[in-house]
């Protein structure tokens, strides 16, 4: 049986920092990391987050409660608690569309073998300018959509990106094979790249950004006759992928914004080597020139190829 707990939002801190920046993510009144295990905290799992937080420089979490603390008792003589949690679903403006649920790796061995493949496929290609502040490991993550101050569930999801920690569903690691480790991975990996660079200054995007700057999310000046002329457009003016909307159906004769792009380029970097995407777009050199660019912003921004 899952064990479930709820998820209280508590905005945590609202900008996407890596793991060498943890002192200035922390309050200037705060005299406690809830992110590191105790001081003196001796038991295993404590002892792996510490090492882990040592090799690593950046935390981990297999619990997405940061503390639980009694306040004092009510005039019923209640006891009255704070609690304070990872809340991935919060969004800066707006209402947030899904909450997300977790059960957690019951067993030590479960916990290190669940680092292990962090440490193996996922953060031996980023540097801790592109780690985020925290790793949330759990077994199972359940998403479910919010509609009139209710929950439904939607479905259950390998992994989740947020601000500054990512959490990921390890409970099948033990089970795949060396292929499907990998496309875990590289999944985490694009999604972890995206977010990173969508928060980047408009200087730092500008060597991707200046080829498509002019069309980014307008209309075609004339509206193809179908998917196919629609895509060829897109090609010709160095895109890949078509503009979603709500990004889930596609849509004619618009032009991709420039997060769209951002995510589109990121997957092929990471899909596919220069030679290949060389003979794949022979025939529009915008595409090419954009993917080059692509490539060298996230190895100068620490990943490894």
């Amino acid at each position: 049986m899952r064990k479930y707990i709820s998820i209280l939002s508590i905005p945590l801190f609202l900008l996407a920092t890596g793991c060498t920046n943890e002192d200035e993510l922390t309050p200037s009144n705060a005299d406690k990391n809830y992110f590191a295990p105790a001081d003196n905290a001796t038991d295993q799992e404590s002892l792996l987050r510490k090492e882990f937080y040592a090799s690593e420089k950046c935390y981990i979490l297999f619990n997405d409660t940061l503390r639980h603390e009694a306040l004092g008792t009510d005039v019923n003589g209640d006891t009255q608690y704070f609690t304070e949690t990872i809340d991935l679903s919060y969004v800066m403006t707006g209402y947030a569309q899904y909450k997300y649920k977790y059960s957690y790796l019951p067993t030590i061995d479960q916990k290190k073998e669940a680092i292990s493949f962090m440490k193996a496929y996922v953060l031996s290609h980023l540097s801790s300018k592109l780690r985020p502040f925290s790793w949330l490991l759990v077994s199972n993550i359940s998403r479910f959509t919010i509609s009139d101050a209710s929950l439904y569930y939607d479905s259950d999801v390998p992994f989740v990106t947020g601000k500054r920690t990512t959490a990921i569903a390890t409970q099948n690691i033990a089970d795949m094979d060396e292929g499907q480790r990998q496309d875990l991975a590289t999944s985490i990996l694009k999604e972890v790249l995206v977010l990173k660079l969508t928060a980047q200054p408009e200087d730092v995007l500008k060597p991707f950004s200046k080829y498509s700057a002019s069309y980014y999310g307008n209309y075609m000046a004339t509206y193809p006759d179908d998917e196919t002329a629609n895509m060829q457009m897109l090609n010709e003016a160095g895109y890949i992928e078509p503009h979603y909307l709500w990004d889930i159906y596609p849509l004619q004769g618009v032009y991709p914004t420039l997060q769209e792009d951002i995510k589109a380029y990121v997957n092929l970097v990471l899909a596919q080597s220069p030679e290949t995407v060389n003979e794949q777009y022979s025939g529009y050199p915008l595409v090419i020139a954009k993917f080059n660019a692509m490539r060298t912003l996230v190895a100068d921004l620490g990943y490894t190829f």
